[in-house]
């Protein structure tokens, strides 16, 4: 690890409540511009501008994800190529297909 990527634990724990900052961030955003509907109303179009916030908070977000990655010296890529294989053997698709139309027939 290069003196850059060298990082105590105050800055790692920085980098975790960043995170957290950043997405009660994106909370806020989603509750206050994106509300929920009543059963059955339409969605509003909106315009691009509306979504410019949420773009600069997502984007904030990956970096933030990337710096405590690095700072925790996790080869994020791979973490998540990992993370993907452990779900398709958790949740094989052909049973959550089963699932998801037993669910629907459930509700019916």
């Amino acid at each position: 690890m290069s003196e850059f990527h060298k990082v105590n634990q105050q800055d790692r724990r920085s980098c975790i409540m960043r995170i957290a900052m950043v997405v009660g961030r994106l909370c806020y955003l989603g509750i206050n511009h994106f509300p929920s509907l009543p059963n059955g109303q339409q969605v509003p179009e909106l315009s691009a501008e509306s979504y410019l916030p949420v773009v600069e908070v997502v984007t904030e977000l990956l970096v933030t994800l990337q710096i405590t990655a690095d700072a925790f010296d996790i080869p994020l890529l791979l973490a998540i190529k990992k993370k993907i294989a452990l779900n398709n053997k958790k949740y094989p698709v052909e049973l959550c297909k089963v699932s998801a139309l037993l669910s629907a027939s459930h509700r019916l």
